[in-house]
């Protein structure tokens, strides 16, 4: 139990957005203005929502074997 315990834990952690305000201040710092952060975070949220909903849909349909197989290898070619 104590393993699931710091797997959520490590996944709040990573779905927080502390760094965000350094991110913003890192793309400033290289040319980009703030428009253009939320621009590319609207797009970067946008193309997360339409790829997580059919990812449900796929896992009813394929065994979890095939679906983690998918799910390495698109995070391989990330």
């Amino acid at each position: 139990m104590k393993i699931l315990q710091l797997f959520g834990i490590s996944c709040l952690i990573r779905q927080q957005t502390y760094l965000l305000p350094v991110t913003l201040l890192w793309y400033q710092y290289n040319g980009l203005t703030a428009s253009d952060f939320v621009f590319i975070q609207g797009i970067f949220i946008l193309f997360g929502i339409f790829s997580e909903v059919p990812s449900g849909y796929l896992a009813d349909i394929f065994s979890k074997k095939h679906i983690l197989l998918c799910s390495c290898s698109l995070f391989l070619l990330r």
